[in-house]
């Protein structure tokens, strides 16, 4: 089972709520991506 969500955030993801995001994202068994101009990064670790 495959399931796309798309969050758009204008301002960017500052650094306290990127670090929430990769310990609620770390809680989830599935796959978890940050995707920003074609681009995937794993949002299971830390977020630059």
């Amino acid at each position: 089972m495959e399931r796309s969500t798309i969050v758009r955030v204008h301002e960017g993801l500052h650094a306290r709520p990127a670090t929430r995001f990769v310990r609620l994202a770390k809680g989830f068994e599935s796959d978890v991506e940050l995707v920003k101009d074609g681009k995937a990064v794993s949002a299971k670790s830390s977020v630059k």
